[in-house]
């Protein structure tokens, strides 16, 4: 006797069930083993999610408050200016 004869005898072995997955058998005994075609899962909705999720929320809504805000800036940049030009001329006289 081999030792390969006591070691496939023994108890501890745990017979495994066959399972074809990429042969197509012609056998009839062995056709009921095949594992069906894995079909992939959709991740069309994870995906969608995870786009959904990283779009920023927009910090200013509207165009109209641009206009607001630039309109507004304007005054006190006309007010800016002015006492640049002043300083400008003080500098220039001294």
């Amino acid at each position: 006797m081999c030792k390969s004869w006591r070691y496939f005898n023994s108890p501890l072995v745990i017979s495994r069930e066959l399972k074809l997955r990429n042969y197509t058998p012609e056998d009839e005994e062995l056709k009921g083993r095949t594992v069906p075609q894995a079909k992939p899962a959709s991740v069309e909705d994870k995906v969608k999610d995870q786009l959904e999720a990283a779009k920023p929320e927009p910090i200013i809504e509207e165009v109209s408050t641009w206009r607001d805000l630039k309109r507004d800036v304007a005054k006190k940049l006309e007010k800016l200016e002015k006492r640049t030009q002043r300083a400008i001329a003080e500098l220039i006289r001294e």
